[in-house]
């Protein structure tokens, strides 16, 4: 991270710079860029330095303390946030910013600045400093992209309000659609909420930028994502795609192969697992993985022997000896004559219980994903993952298995370039719960869902989704209709509904019959 904007000259190592400083002790540019240089190797380290090494942390303190008092404002901001000096931070990052100290009309933070200046070496910030120090820049900078960014960190961080920080990122993006770092974020929210539509639309939006593209971390979200929607092919290309990156990603290659598995490519995905293996990498999932590829195809005593290493431990599983004995008893089969059917060898995997919640793939911690590991403070909070099915995520899931729902045959809406239409985020205006087109009619139709008894603001709400969802996505002609379906409709809603052509009201209820 350059700390001297006008900076030209190629970056230098911190020896080099050393040998330039001897030869010139008194030079204080060289001084601010041997700090600088020390502090880079501080936060991210090099290939023969680890990050975190306190005597570069103590040669920039005693550099710091040999230049001007204003000089190095980014050095000394970092230097207050290692001392909890969150405030003092905040003032010197303003300083670096907008060295004039005027407002100007267009904020200087690209999305690489923001996240590489920022996001990463002071994701430890305290609560509320994200948000004064998008005060600060909104002071300068108002209604930047990177101000919304810096307010969606706070709400992400600290306030447990991912559908708040969405807006916030959404809003971003409104100002600049190119802005990556608020679609990455984005997409980490949605992600968190296990929106897997919504967070796939955000990281393909992000990766559109040739700086993301090099973080495999973005291809692996993706390939998650791909996954749970059960699109295999792309869950592949995108495993393939974070491995290109790097060869030695975390569970990326163990979960190729599972995506391989998935698609009945059985030959490809053995030969995964076993580089996987041969590699050492993924711990027992491969081993495990390897064991039901050799299962489906029929190769039932290497499957045995596969599943007898498959614990590092050498005490098995009960999944393994479960699996091991089935095997067993398909080999009796054959060993009788049997003829066995193509779903035998499924069988073993899908149908019996085992104590593993999902064997077969790995998600690393998300924690470890593009938030690169630093010596600074950590993020002390997270935003909270919902546990229970909402009554959104049932009425997607009604809509995805092609169940009829409020008189009509929906699809969730995709837009061209891929964002999903489960809380559908509209700068300025919020998010629509499901956007959808009916498959007979090719209506839009917008659907707002209140659990509680519902009032009549709702409609002004949804009015306001149809105006903009007819004037920004709907085709010449394509009829855009509202939905708003809650538990009890009071009278005022039902007053405030009744005269407008294009809305439609609901109740729903939650019967139970003994089986």
């Amino acid at each position: 991270m350059a700390t001297n904007k006008n900076t030209t000259d190629d970056r230098l190592s911190v020896s080099e710079l050393e040998q330039k400083l001897k030869k010139m002790p008194n030079d204080n540019d060289l001084k601010e860029r041997l700090a600088d240089a020390l502090l880079d190797r501080y936060i991210y380290g090099e290939a023969d330095s680890d990050p975190g090494n306190k005597s570069d942390i103590a040669r920039v303190r005693k550099l710091l303390s040999e230049l001007p008092r204003k000089a190095a404002p980014y050095i000394r901001a970092y230097v207050f946030y290692l001392e909890e000096k969150d405030d003092d931070a905040i003032r010197w990052l303003v300083k670096y910013f907008n060295p004039s100290g005027k407002k100007e009309e267009k904020a200087p933070i690209t999305s690489e600045e923001l996240y590489v200046a920022l996001y990463l070496p002071f994701m430890g910030f305290s609560k509320g400093s994200w948000i004064k120090l998008a005060q600060e820049f909104g002071k300068i900078w108002p209604n930047s992209p990177a101000v919304y960014t810096l307010e969606g960190l706070e709400k992400m961080a600290f306030e447990n309000n991912p559908e708040e920080a969405i807006d916030c990122f959404v809003n971003a993006l409104g100002n600049d659609d190119n802005y990556w770092v608020a679609a990455w974020l984005c997409a980490e929210a949605y992600y968190q909420a296990g929106n897997w539509g919504a967070a796939r639309g955000y990281y393909l939006k992000a990766l559109r930028s040739e700086f993301i593209k090099e973080h495999p971390d973005a291809h692996f979200s993706l390939a998650w994502c791909f996954g749970k929607l059960k699109d295999n092919v792309q869950e592949e290309k995108y495993y393939r795609s974070c491995l290109e990156v790097d060869p030695n990603y975390p569970f990326a290659r163990n979960n190729l192969g599972w995506a391989l598995m998935k698609q009945g490519k059985y030959e490809e995905a053995l030969r995964v697992f076993e580089d996987c293996i041969q590699r050492k990498q993924d711990g027992s999932y491969p081993l495990r993985n390897r064991a039901r590829a050799l299962a489906k195809l029929g190769r039932f005593s290497e499957a045995i022997e596969a599943w007898e290493k498959s614990s590092p431990r050498g005490k098995l599983s009960k999944v393994a000896e479960e699996r091991i004995v089935a095997l067993r008893k398909l080999i009796e089969k054959q060993g009788h004559g049997e003829v066995l059917s193509p779903n035998d060898s499924i069988d073993i995997d899908d149908v019996i219980d085992g104590e593993e919640p999902d064997p077969e793939v790995m998600d690393q911690g998300r924690e470890e994903k593009l938030l690169d590991k630093t010596p600074s403070r950590m993020l002390r909070t997270k935003p909270p993952v919902p546990k229970e099915q909402s009554l959104e995520e049932l009425v997607e899931s009604l809509i995805l298995n092609e169940t009829e729902i409020f008189n009509r045959k929906l699809r969730i809406f995709s837009s061209p370039e891929g964002l999903y239409g489960r809380q559908y985020a509209i700068p300025g205006l919020g998010r629509i719960d499901l956007l959808a087109e009916d498959r007979a009619t090719g209506d839009l139709v917008v659907i707002e869902l209140k659990r509680d008894e519902s009032h009549d603001q709702v409609v002004g709400q949804i009015c306001l989704y149809l105006s903009w969802v007819r004037e920004n996505l709907a085709r010449d002609g394509q009829r855009v209709i509202g939905i708003i379906c809650t538990f009890k409709a009071s009278e005022r809603l039902r007053l405030a509904a009744k005269n407008i052509k294009e809305l439609e009201l609901f109740e729903y209820d939650l019967t139970f019959k003994k089986a």
